[in-house]
C-alpha cells in the first residue's frame, strides 16, 4: 500500500515537472486562442480515426491470441487496457491478461502476445523515426546517423529473434555461452525472459500469421498518423511539413510515453511535441496546442472505448485486482 501511494505521488510529481519545463517560457493566453479557435470539426474527425486506431489495435491482439478471442472483445479489452494505463500504477495489461483468462486464454500466452505487441510497435516506431530523420537537414549529421543505425538495428533484431522463435536450442545454445562468460547476469533471469519472448512470437514463424501482424502494425499506426494529421491541420492549416511532423509527433510521443511514472502521460507527451515541432522550425506555442489537443483526443477516446468496454463486458476494476490477487 505504502509502495502504492509513493509511486502515485512521483507520478504526481513528475508530470507537474514536466509540464511546467513545457509551458515555462509560453504564453498561456497565445495557448488558449490556438485552442479555442481550432477546427471542431477536424477536432472530431480525429476522434473518430483514434477509435478506429484502437479497433485495428485490437484485430491486431486478436491474430496474436491465434484468434481467440472475437473482434469485438478483443477491442473491449485493448480499450479497457489504454484507459487502465491513464492511470500511475498503470494497470492496463495486468487487466487484459485477467480478461482473457476469463475468456479461457491461458494467461501465459496473453501475456507474451503483450510483448510481442510490443517489440512489433517497437520496431515500427524505430523505424518510423529513422525515416523522419533522413528528411530532416537541421540537426548534427552524428544525430541522423544515431537515429538511422537504430531503426536498421530494431528490423535486423526482431528479425533475429524471429529466427530464435524457430530454432529454439539455438537461441538457448548462444544465451548459455553468453552467461557462462557473465555470470553475474543469471540472476536476471534472462532464460526465463527468453523463453517468454519466443513463446509470444512462435506464432509468427507461421508467415501467414507474420504478415498479419505487421500487416495491421501498419495500418494501426497509418490510422494514428492521419489522427495527429487531422489535429494539426485544425490548428495551423496544412503547411509543407505536415506529414513530416506527423510522423515525428506519432514516434517520439510513443517513445515518450513508455515513461511509467506520469499521470496519464501528462508532461512526456507535450514535451515529446514540443520537440517534434522545434526539430522542423515550428513555433512552442503551435507545437504545444498541438499536444494538448492530441492528448485530449486520446484520452476521450480510451475514456469512451474504456468504459464501454467494462459495460460490455461486465467488469470492474475491483474484478480484474480481485481475480489478480
Amino acid at each position: 500500500m505504502v509502495r502504492r501511494v509513493l509511486l502515485i505521488l512521483i507520478s504526481v510529481l513528475v508530470s507537474g515537472a514536466l509540464m511546467w519545463f513545457a509551458l515555462r517560457s509560453i504564453d498561456l493566453q497565445q495557448i488558449y486562442a490556438s485552442l479555442i479557435t481550432a477546427n471542431v470539426w477536424l477536432l472530431l474527425a480525429s476522434f473518430v480515426m483514434a477509435i478506429l486506431s484502437l479497433w485495428t489495435r485490437g484485430v491486431r491482439w486478436r491474430g496474436l491470441v491465434n484468434d481467440q478471442l472475437s473482434t469485438e472483445r478483443a477491442f473491449y479489452m485493448f480499450s479497457i487496457t489504454m484507459l487502465l494505463n491513464q492511470i500511475p500504477l498503470r494497470l492496463g495489461e495486468v487487466a487484459r491478461s485477467v480478461l482473457a483468462q476469463r475468456e479461457g486464454i491461458p494467461i501465459a500466452t496473453a501475456a507474451t502476445s503483450i510483448i510481442v505487441e510490443r517489440l512489433l510497435d517497437l520496431v515500427f516506431v524505430l523505424s518510423l523515426l529513422g525515416l523522419c530523420f533522413t528528411q530532416l537537414t537541421a540537426i548534427p549529421a552524428e544525430i541522423a546517423f544515431t537515429v538511422r543505425t537504430l531503426s536498421v538495428l530494431a528490423v535486423v533484431g526482431f528479425g533475429v529473434l524471429l529466427a530464435f522463435a524457430r530454432y529454439r536450442t539455438l537461441a538457448h545454445q548462444l544465451l548459455t555461452w553468453f552467461l557462462n562468460r557473465l555470470p553475474f547476469l543469471k540472476r536476471l533471469h534472462l532464460t526465463e525472459l527468453l523463453d517468454q519472448v519466443l513463446d509470444g512470437l512462435r506464432p509468427l514463424t507461421n508467415w501467414r500469421k507474420l504478415l498479419f501482424a505487421v500487416a495491421w502494425t501498419i495500418i494501426s499506426w497509418g490510422i494514428s498518423i492521419v489522427t495527429i494529421y487531422l489535429i494539426q491541420i485544425s490548428v495551423q492549416g496544412v503547411p509543407l511539413d505536415t506529414w513530416l511532423l506527423s510522423g515525428l509527433i506519432a514516434s517520439l510521443a510513443s517513445l515518450a510515453i513508455a515513461v511509467p511514472l506520469s499521470v496519464a502521460s501528462v508532461g512526456p507527451l507535450e514535451n515529446a511535441v514540443l520537440a517534434a515541432g522545434n526539430l522542423l522550425g515550428f513555433s512552442a506555442t503551435t507545437s504545444l496546442a498541438m499536444g494538448l489537443l492530441f492528448h485530449g483526443v486520446s484520452v476521450a477516446t480510451y475514456l469512451v472505448c474504456g468504459t464501454l468496454g467494462i459495460v460490455r463486458m461486465g467488469v470492474t476494476l475491483g474484478d480484474v485486482m480481485q481475480e489478480k490477487k
